[in-house]
């Protein structure tokens, strides 16, 4: 607040340890906080237990495995078994509240299928063993669908994975993946 750097357009990731001041002059700005719950978990760096004091609360995952279905079924079991009220509704809201924020950064319109919008786009092929309606659908995603369940994938208007199958050559980028991830290692490695 001193020095008036937090705005609607700013994205304070984990966010673990914000006092219940600091939750308020996020939300009086119209900040966002952007949850990433394997990370925490995987790191052992602890939880926020005031995701549901949080007016813009977007997902993400910190890198860890980029699973953004695995993000919303960790964020809301950590949150269940923190003791949290929130239900999968409230983390299906903060999936989508990442085209929010997107927007407000990249001066583009995201998470509508409508003209003027980025035409991105996940298509799931999901077999449901209950009516899949619009009331439901976060509990489909919380207890149901998966990675495994992406069909096709557009990014602005361009399908970059179809009928399962990526657009281009992966295998190059997983050996340039494996070098890179090699040297890194070999960095951290001499640090110890």
């Amino acid at each position: 607040a001193q020095f008036d750097l937090i705005d609607s357009k700013t994205l304070v990731a984990h966010g673990l340890y914000l006092s219940k001041d600091d939750i308020a002059l996020l939300n009086q700005r119209d900040a966002f906080l952007v949850h990433n719950a394997r990370s925490n978990m995987n790191n052992h760096v602890g939880y926020n237990h005031h995701l549901s004091d949080i007016r813009n609360l977007a997902l993400g995952t910190d890198g860890i495995g980029s699973d953004m279905f695995e993000e919303m079924k960790f964020a809301f079991f950590k949150h269940r078994d923190a003791g949290g009220p929130l239900w999968p509704d409230s983390f299906a809201k903060a999936l989508t509240n990442g085209n929010e924020l997107m927007s407000r950064n990249f001066g583009a319109k995201f998470g509508l299928l409508e003209a003027g919008y980025k035409a991105d786009l996940t298509i799931c092929d999901y077999n449901s063993p209950t009516p899949l309606l619009a009331d439901n659908i976060a509990g489909h995603i919380a207890f149901g669908m998966g990675s495994g369940s992406v069909h096709s994938v557009m990014v602005n208007g361009v399908m970059v994975y179809e009928d399962r199958q990526f657009n281009f050559d992966c295998d190059s980028i997983y050996a340039q993946a494996r070098k890179a991830a090699a040297s890194m290692w070999r960095r951290m490695d001499a640090l110890a």
